[in-house]
Formats: C-alpha cells, structure tokens, sequence
C-alpha cells in the first residue's frame, strides 16, 4: 500500500477483499471458509446457486465490478495463512488446476 494514502486500485482490492470476506461471513459465519475464492467465483462464472448458499444479486454484481477494476481475485495462501491477490491471469491458471485435480479426484 502507498506510504501516505492507497491507491485507487489498493482500495478496490481492498474492497473485494472485504466484499468476499462478508459473503462468506453472511453464509457461512467464517472469515473465509476453505475454498471461498472458488465457489465465489462459480457464483460468477456457472451460477449463483453453485456456491452452495444463497448469494444477493447485488453481491454478485459488486464482486464482478471489483474483479473487473482490480484484474485479479484474491485467493487463499495455505503457506502464508491469508489471502493473497493474484491477478485474473494467475487466477484463471489456479483455478483451472484447481479444478483438474478436482476431476482426477473423482475418477480415482
């Protein structure tokens, strides 16, 4: 973050942090439940109802705002304890591994 004020782009993830943060405490009373960054992102991209709870329109329109401001996604570092912002690129490779290892898992 800047050293006097943050930037506008620092706001907006900040913001989408906190939008996800409040999802998932709205949901699931969690600060981030495992695997918020991908159901989240089901929500957006398959359908509200993938997400497992029900999710506000209003929400929904909020995280792709912010997603489309930022050019990322925050996700959740198991090495540092904490989400971490990556960008849409970075994301969509997480992701797509993410959901690999998902299907080999359920064919083995």
């Amino acid at each position: 973050m800047s050293q006097q004020y943050p930037t506008p782009t620092e706001l907006a993830r900040s913001a989408l942090a906190h939008t996800m943060r409040n999802i998932s405490e709205s949901g699931w009373r969690v600060g981030w439940t495992p695997d918020l960054e991908y159901s989240l992102w089901d929500a957006l991209t398959i359908s509200p109802m993938h997400c497992g709870m029900g999710i506000e329109e209003q929400d929904l329109a909020r995280l792709r705002h912010l997603h489309e401001v930022t050019g990322g996604w925050w996700t959740w570092s198991q090495s540092d304890g904490r989400p971490d912002f990556v960008t849409t690129q970075e994301w969509l490779q997480i992701y797509a591994n993410a959901r690999k290892r998902k299907s080999k898992k359920k064919q083995d």
